[in-house]
Parts: structure tokens; C-alpha cells; sequence
């Protein structure tokens, strides 16, 4: 993609603009009876609760606490280092400022003006559009009031219980170990019976950039209430945002959809834009975390099983297209989980079939149509000794650094890459074990100089 100052720069932002938008939901009937206008959803919406007041202590906590000072700051050049510095009165007019935004239910447009920059994936030609990944930055004191603001939000969220039980993805104290342990605990308990488990990993295309504005505020209306829901609805809407690259930028354009990236309220607003996202029932599972999405079903019959795995897959389906979000098939998995015989019927979404194969990774690890976890060791070795072997000159036998270094090093760098995950692929068989032993065991000689 050649860049070239001011107007050329259009290309690319009109691109990020298409990719923010959804594909124009209100010209479809079924779209239009879905949502709700704003008299008819004020007239059902909870009442107002206080907002608890920002105080000026809590305000330079959070600056010194949370804002980076170095971190690029947003279209408008004020730095964390800027913030760190404000006099006394400048906290208290900051205070006002907040506090009237929360009164007011109004986002100043200033904060919702977006600056992005690209970068150029790997491995990707720099003439195509798509191989730049576009980073967003935001306003700082937008990001402050963001910060302060999520936290009152957080006690409804937390109270009324609002995120399902089956997204573990933005929540304290649910990890991705932990979603995973509960994934193969039900694979698990079916390989044990003897049952088949039909496990399909589902690829939602764009997930955060194309939530839908109108039907968001729409589902916020029956779980907040009505002051948060118009404030949230302020920071959704009038979004803008224009591309920088060098020392040239685009005009700004319009955002009609997605979450703002760079923003902490965008994951807690995508986890309640799919609450209502069809859950787990009898003999089958339902696994989130962010947007990674993972169905299971379970049966003595693998006929039985596929058809639940394929009757939750309907119903996902059809909810997508409802919130006008996108399943790619193409990019989906299906792995078929047991030990005994079985003829393959493919699993689709719509009208297109979802690839089967023996092996999927899900948030990080490997899993195998038996969970013997032999896929997934031999990977971890082949990226442990790849990553060893571009850090020899660092903490080899020539490396001149001290051992307490290299030790550092190694902790901090090499042993991750294979530690991810043991306490639920610690249990394979002593002969894929011993692959991680004998390469831990060649990279530690190797540190201490031992033969």
C-alpha cells in the first residue's frame, strides 16, 4: 500500500471506515423490528440510580497509578506525562469536568476522536490494505475518565450478574487456563463413558469492530439502568477517527460500528452485547472467552451428538445474524472427541460446511480428537528449540552474561513458552513428557556451560 501525504490517505481510513460499520442493518425488515426506537425502549428501561461522584483524590490516584507516561497520546498531543504534572487546580477542574460528563450523560466529541497508525503484519505484502494491522490511539483524558467510570459500572455488572457464567474472558479470576480446564473436563468425563464429544471452535469474523451501535444500546436498556445506558450510548455514538502515517493523516471519518479499540469499557461492552448468545443445556457446553467461541455436545450415539452440536449451532447462527455478526465457517474447526469408530457428517453454518480435523487450537493449547496432548508437546518443542536457537548468543555457552542472568532469562522468556498450560497437559504419557524434559535439559547445559 503506497502512502502519500493528505488526500492520498483516504484510501486506507475509507478502508478501516468499511471495516467499522456493519452492512447497513436498518434497511432489513427483520432488523428493523428488532430494534427498538428510543421512545419505545425508554418507556421499558430501568430507573435511574446515582452515580457515585469522582473525587480530585481519585483522579490523581488513578493518573499516578494507571497512566503511562510515555505512552502515545492521542490526535490531540496531550501525554500521560501532562497528567502526571497537573497543579492542584487543574485536578479540580478535571473533577468538575467529570462530574458534569456524568451528569450530563454526554461524552465530549473530543474524547471520541481516534488516531490510528498501521502496522505492517508478518510476512504480508505492504501493498495490499489488509496486511496493515491498524493501532488506535485515544485521547488520554478520554482513557482517564474511561477508567474511573467502568468501575462504578463494574458494581451493577458484578450485582446483577450480567456476564454469563460461560465468558471468562475480561473477568477477574477467570483465566484462560481456567476456561480450558472446564473445556476438557467435559471432553474428558465423555472419553471416560465411552461417548462421543463433537467439539466445534467458531471463528466470529471482526468480532469487536462490528458490534452493532443501535442493537447494543438496545440489550443495555433491560440489563442497566437508563442514566448509564444514554451515557454509554453518548460514548458509542460519533465516533471518529483518521489514519496517520509519517508525517501526513487523513481527514476524519465516521465510525458506525464496533467497540473503540484502545478504550477499557470496549471488552466489558462486547461481553454484554453477547450475554444473550444461546448457552450451554443438557448434553452439551458452551465455552467463551472474548470471542473465542467453542460449542460441545456429548452422547452415547455420535448421531446424537452431532445432531445437538448442530441444533446449537442453528441457534448461534441465527442470533449472529440477528446482531448482524459474522460466523466464518471457513475458519471454524471440527474435532470429533472418542476413542471408538465413527462415519463423519459434516457440521455446517448455513448453507457452508465447517472443516473437520483431529486436532484444534484453542486459547493457546492444542487439543486432540483424544486428548493424549502428543500434538500438542511436539509443537511446544519445535517452538522451544526455534526460540532457544535465536537466543544462543544470549545465554549460550559463548554468552559472557552472568548464570543468575541467563537463569532470569530463561524463567522469563523460554520456560513460558512450554509451562503454558501443564496443569491440565501434565498428565500425557511419560514418553511426549520426556520430549519437554530432554530439550528443558539441553537448554539448561547449555546456560550452565554443564556436559
Amino acid at each position: 500500500m503506497a502512502f502519500q501525504p493528505h488526500n492520498d490517505i483516504a484510501a486506507p481510513s475509507s478502508d478501516s471506515e468499511n471495516e467499522s460499520s456493519t452492512d447497513n442493518p436498518d434497511s432489513e425488515p427483520h432488523s428493523r423490528r428488532e430494534v427498538s426506537s428510543l421512545k419505545t425502549r425508554k418507556s421499558r428501561n430501568i430507573p435511574p440510580v446515582k452515580i457515585k461522584t469522582i473525587s480530585p483524590s481519585e483522579i490523581t490516584k488513578e493518573i499516578k497509578g494507571k497512566i503511562k507516561a510515555k505512552k502515545a497520546p492521542g490526535y490531540d498531543k496531550i501525554s500521560g506525562l501532562i497528567l502526571k504534572n497537573l497543579p492542584n487546580k487543574a485536578i479540580m477542574k478535571l473533577t468538575a469536568i467529570f462530574n458534569a460528563v456524568i451528569r450530563c450523560k454526554y461524552i465530549p466529541k473530543q474524547w471520541k476522536m481516534a488516531e490510528i497508525f498501521t502496522l505492517l503484519k508478518p510476512d504480508k505484502s505492504p501493498a495490499e490494505a489488509a496486511s496493515y494491522r491498524p493501532i488506535s490511539l485515544l485521547p488520554v483524558i478520554g482513557k482517564l475518565f474511561e477508567k474511573l467510570y467502568i468501575k462504578r459500572l463494574n458494581e451493577i455488572v458484578k450485582q446483577n450478574n450480567l456476564i454469563i457464567d460461560a465468558q471468562f474472558g475480561f473477568r477477574a479470576q477467570h483465566s484462560t487456563v481456567d476456561q480450558l480446564h472446564r473445556v476438557t473436563k467435559f471432553i474428558e468425563d465423555a472419553l471416560e463413558k465411552g461417548e462421543y464429544c463433537v467439539a466445534v471452535f467458531l471463528d466470529v469474523a471482526q468480532a469487536f469492530d462490528r458490534v452493532w451501535h443501535e442493537r447494543l444500546v438496545d440489550k443495555l436498556f433491560t440489563m442497566l439502568p437508563c442514566n448509564h445506558v444514554e451515557l454509554l450510548s453518548s460514548f458509542l455514538t460519533g465516533r471518529q477517527f483518521r489514519v496517520r502515517y509519517e508525517n501526513s493523516t487523513s481527514g476524519f471519518r465516521q465510525i458506525r460500528a464496533g467497540v473503540p479499540q484502545g478504550s477499557c469499557l470496549s471488552p466489558l461492552l462486547y461481553s454484554l452485547f453477547t450475554t444473550d448468545i444461546p448457552q450451554s443445556g443438557r448434553r452439551r457446553k458452551l465455552g467463551v472467552y472474548a470471542d473465542d467461541t467453542l460449542v460441545l455436545a456429548s452422547s452415547k450415539s455420535y448421531r446424537e451428538a452431532r445432531h445437538t452440536a448442530q441444533q446449537h449451532l442453528n441457534k448461534i447462527n441465527k442470533w449472529t445474524m440477528r446482531d448482524k455478526t459474522k460466523l466464518n465457517a471457513s475458519k471454524s474447526v471440527e474435532v470429533i472427541c472418542t476413542n471408538r469408530p465413527y462415519i463423519h457428517i459434516p457440521l455446517s453454518l448455513g448453507e457452508d460446511k465447517i472443516p473437520h480435523d483431529s486436532v484444534a487450537k484453542y486459547l493457546g493449547l492444542h487439543l486432540d480428537s483424544r486428548l493424549k496432548w502428543g500434538n500438542h508437546i511436539k509443537k511446544k518443542v519445535a517452538q522451544l528449540r526455534l526460540k532457544f536457537s535465536n537466543m544462543q548468543w544470549l545465554i549460550g555457552r559463548k554468552s559472557r552474561l552472568s548464570l543468575n542472568i541467563k537463569l532470569l532469562l530463561y524463567k522469563s522468556m523460554l520456560r513460558p513458552v512450554w509451562s503454558y498450560g501443564c496443569q491440565l497437559w501434565g498428565c500425557a504419557a511419560k514418553s511426549n513428557l520426556d520430549k519437554i524434559e530432554i530439550m528443558q535439559m539441553k537448554i539448561l547445559r547449555s546456560i550452565t556451560k554443564a556436559r
